[in-house]
């Protein structure tokens, strides 16, 4: 039904897979949050960008997701919601502020960048061409 829930759903039954330490609970329930910005900014803006713009994309893209893992995965390794939240603490909870940041970019871009013309047919770039020498007559 409703994509966000589903993922949260998945995430909270993976972290009960993995046991009962609340690392886990911390780490993969943060996730889906992950996934919402991800999710802008490969629908609205990767498609609107050029081959060389997407590869660059990709390889941004790649290097910010592995530091997403990087920082819930030390929940992790962790385990304890006090031990956790000191790391979480002492990088200023990064991982989880540039979520709102990179979200309102991407929100800014959306609206900034022009959706990709729809290419035209032959049929209608005669129409077109032929609208246009009428109002030249």
């Amino acid at each position: 039904p409703v994509k966000s829930l589903r993922t949260a759903v998945v995430m909270l039954m993976s972290s009960v897979w993995h046991g009962v330490y609340s690392g886990y609970y911390l780490s993969l329930g943060s996730v889906p949050l992950c996934l919402i910005v991800e999710d802008l900014w490969v629908r609205k803006i990767r498609a609107r960008l050029s081959d060389a713009g997407k590869q660059r994309f990709d390889w941004v893209s790649w290097f910010v997701r592995m530091r997403w893992f990087d920082y819930l995965g030390m929940a992790f390794l962790l385990l304890r919601v006090d031990s956790t939240m000191k790391y979480w603490w002492d990088v200023c909870f990064i991982g989880h502020l540039s979520l709102p940041i990179l979200y309102a970019i991407g929100y800014v871009l959306v609206m900034a960048i022009k959706k990709p013309e729809k290419p035209t047919t032959a049929s209608e770039q005669q129409e077109d061409s032929g609208k246009s020498t009428k109002k030249s007559d």
